[in-house]
């Protein structure tokens, strides 16, 4: 039973953060420390692969590697994962400056299994 349809609000750091920890945990570097270029090519890479970057909890594997807010982040993922489509509405992203910024929002909600 949805009444009203939950927006989801994150900050664009908490993901770049996500992500950080994803590449450091994959061995491909620092997600922080790349510029624009490299990191629009990496997402559209990751994009167009049908494999996922993570296992769902995988994180929880490497507590060096994954700060608590990468895990909140990627937590939220699963969490809107696992809602009834129409109990969702928008999801904003905060302090967006990039291109970059929305294509990690559309990478970690595919790894999470969102449809929408």
């Amino acid at each position: 039973l949805t009444l009203v349809p939950l927006d989801v609000r994150q900050e664009s750091d908490r993901h770049e953060e996500a992500l950080d920890c994803i590449t450091r945990h994959l061995g491909l570097g620092s997600y922080a420390q790349w510029d624009e270029e490299t990191r629009l090519s990496w997402l559209q890479q990751e994009l167009s692969s049908k494999r996922p970057l993570l296992r769902p909890g995988e994180w929880y594997d490497a507590p060096d590697i994954f700060t608590p807010t990468a895990i909140d982040t990627l937590e939220t993922f699963q969490m809107i994962e696992e809602q009834y489509e129409e109990s969702l509405g928008a999801y904003v992203i905060s302090q967006c400056t990039s291109s970059s910024d929305i294509m990690a929002v559309l990478l970690l909600q595919r790894d999470a299994g969102v449809k929408k």
